[in-house]
């Protein structure tokens, strides 16, 4: 359960009522996007996630997936967490065919969720080669854990997001695709609703 609770935790703070104020230098996170994203843990060890996101709805999905893209080109997928425009979660799990149904109101997160948590600028760095900026917040789990946050500086899209403190690692974003999402994407399978489980995902 550990690789869900960096994505469950930050949308949950990000969809209380917090209100802080907007800093002008902090960009947002595109309204609609997906990205392939690999979080590395504090042995090295590497998971890999495809993010589909698409505040218009609102919705959003992780897939998470066992490796990475063998030579043929099969990406085997071992579960997905998605979080519905009707405002349910779902751990979706094609392969058994079974779904566990874990909220029933809980949103995606927003695009300012840094804004909402008070994140706050620490200068620019060149990150994976990339320019960018830097940004702290302090870890919900942990006040006295600073977590830093990385941006491509030019258009403000993610480059590294940081995990609690009881999740040591980061989650780095690759091939960000900015543009609208296929609703079928974030469509809630049938069976979901005729054969649960209880089982986790990620």
């Amino acid at each position: 359960m550990k690789r869900t609770i960096f994505y469950l935790c930050i949308i949950c703070i990000t969809s209380s009522l917090v209100k802080t104020q907007t800093n002008p230098n902090l960009k947002p996170f595109p309204t609609a996007f997906n990205s392939t994203l690999v979080k590395v843990d504090e042995y090295q060890n590497i998971q890999w996630t495809k993010l589909y996101y698409d505040f218009n709805f609102p919705a959003s999905r992780f897939d998470f997936y066992n490796g990475y893209i063998d030579a043929n080109g099969k990406w085997d997928l071992n579960c997905s967490i998605l979080f519905a425009d009707d405002l349910t979660v779902w751990f979706i799990f094609p392969e058994a065919q079974t779904c566990n149904l874990r909220s029933k109101d809980l949103i995606t997160f927003s695009p300012d969720w840094m804004n909402k948590i008070g994140a706050y600028y620490a200068g620019t760095s060149m990150f994976r080669g990339i320019q960018s900026t830097m940004w702290d917040m302090k870890d919900p789990d942990d006040p006295q854990h600073i977590m830093r946050y990385y941006a491509a500086a030019d258009n403000g899209y993610p480059l590294r997001s940081p995990n609690q403190i009881n999740d040591p690692g980061s989650t780095d974003f690759f091939d960000v695709m900015v543009g609208p999402q296929n609703k079928e994407l974030f469509k809630v399978p049938e069976y979901c609703y005729t054969n649960p489980t209880t089982w986790g995902c990620g």
